[in-house]
């Protein structure tokens, strides 16, 4: 039996057994295959999961006021920035322990720019989460402070977003508990300090 036949609305050649689609359904179409690859590409992005509305110090700030303000927000490291909000480095508790314990000053003696380093491992608000967790192992630190092109701070990722926002098995839409783990790994052994590498040198000399 003869197929019916069925004229196509942009031309006059019949059509036999096939099925028509109009410009609309055939814009869905390629819409859901768009919003499909998309969703198969998206990555978790820093600023998926980093903590904003972070607490500051300034290069003039004194050790003591650093300490209270971990102590207020209950976390270990506060980014330092200048007027703009640039970050100019980061000091820690234990930076500040380190300082007056060695220094036998006061902590309200002791200004955190004589303290930090000035050398800042940071990371943007739209890379991917795993190239920070490359930075952290690379650098062996907790947390990276998030910053624009012009070093303007955003947020802070640290380890703990990483951890709690990790899930099971591999997709490049989350971080897996896998990575998470190789990451916390590497933070947790030990650093190779300058008396270590001298006590290395002297029991190679001993030998």
């Amino acid at each position: 039996m003869a197929q019916p036949s069925s004229a196509c609305l942009f031309c006059s050649i019949p059509l036999r057994g096939k099925r028509l689609l109009t410009l609309e359904a055939q814009g869905k179409i390629l819409k859901h295959k768009e919003s499909r690859l998309l969703k198969e590409t998206k990555v978790m992005k820093v600023q998926d999961i980093m903590t904003i509305g972070v607490e500051t110090c300034s290069p003039d700030s004194d050790l003591g006021a650093a300490a209270t303000t971990m102590w207020k927000r209950d976390c270990g490291s506060v980014p330092v920035v200048d007027g703009e909000r640039k970050v100019v480095g980061m000091i820690t508790d234990r930076d500040i322990c380190m300082a007056v314990a060695t220094r036998n000053k006061l902590a309200s003696a002791i200004k955190v720019s004589e303290v930090i380093s000035g050398k800042v491992y940071a990371c943007a608000p739209d890379d991917d989460v795993r190239d920070a967790l490359e930075t952290m192992q690379s650098a062996q630190l907790r947390r990276l402070p998030v910053v624009d092109d012009a070093g303007v701070l955003h947020g802070i990722l640290s380890i703990n977003d990483v951890v709690l926002n990790s899930k099971k098995g591999r997709s490049k839409k989350h971080v897996s508990h896998r990575d998470a783990m190789a990451t916390l790994k590497v933070l947790s052994e030990h650093r190779t300090t300058e008396a270590d590498e001298e006590q290395q040198a002297l029991s190679a000399a001993l030998i």
